[in-house]
């Protein structure tokens, strides 16, 4: 995944990321990446890992949170 973190909305990368939330448990972490897409969807991004600055991401399984994020892009 090719993706930039913006601040200007500028962006040429397959996804720009707008904000990033991360919850730990114990010594397990849940990252999601709050991104838009190149065409201009909304779409998050989950990752459980710990790698440093790498970070093995899919989309995220959560319903509620996708459609939520659907809803404050959209509207």
């Amino acid at each position: 995944v090719t993706d930039t973190f913006s601040h200007l909305s500028y962006s040429n990368s397959e996804y720009t990321i707008v904000s990033v939330y991360e919850r730990w448990e114990n010594v397990s972490v849940h990252r999601y990446f709050f991104t838009i897409k190149k065409d201009g969807t909304p779409f998050v991004l989950y990752s459980p890992t710990t790698n440093g600055g790498v970070y093995y991401v899919k989309e995220t399984e959560n319903a509620d949170l996708k459609s939520g994020y659907a809803d404050i892009v959209n509207n």
